[in-house]
């Protein structure tokens, strides 16, 4: 190889990892560094985007399918998507209700105030 040959390698290799780094910077500055700092700055915009979030999920799995009852002529699966919207209707206020429950369930240890006796 001529001296040549090699400042263009030289070129080449900076030239790629220039390359490299540009795109794992074009998805870590939007994907991870922007949503860091808004989580450190905000705290209650992250919770807030994740309700809502959360609550369109909901959104589209009990009424999602119910979406589609007027489009549909057979009466077996008009009233499976009546069932299921039904189903998970009431399955969403029992997950409910068990978080209430259980939220208010107090613990079934009791520990001493003084803890000597257990290093006795």
């Amino acid at each position: 190889m001529t001296t040549r040959d090699r400042e263009d390698q030289g070129v080449l290799d900076v030239l790629d990892s220039a390359l490299v780094r540009a795109i794992q910077g074009a998805f870590w500055f939007p994907l991870v560094y922007l949503p860091r700092q808004i989580q450190r700055s905000f705290p209650w915009v992250v919770k807030l985007l994740r309700i809502c979030l959360l609550l369109a999920v909901w959104g589209v799995f009990v009424f999602g399918p119910f979406a589609f009852l007027e489009e549909v002529r057979e009466p077996v699966v008009a009233v499976g998507i009546l069932a299921w919207t039904l189903l998970t209707l009431v399955g969403s206020v029992v997950g409910v209700m068990r978080l209430r429950k259980s939220a208010r369930a107090r613990p079934g240890t009791d520990k001493p105030e003084d803890l000597t006796e257990a290093f006795v």
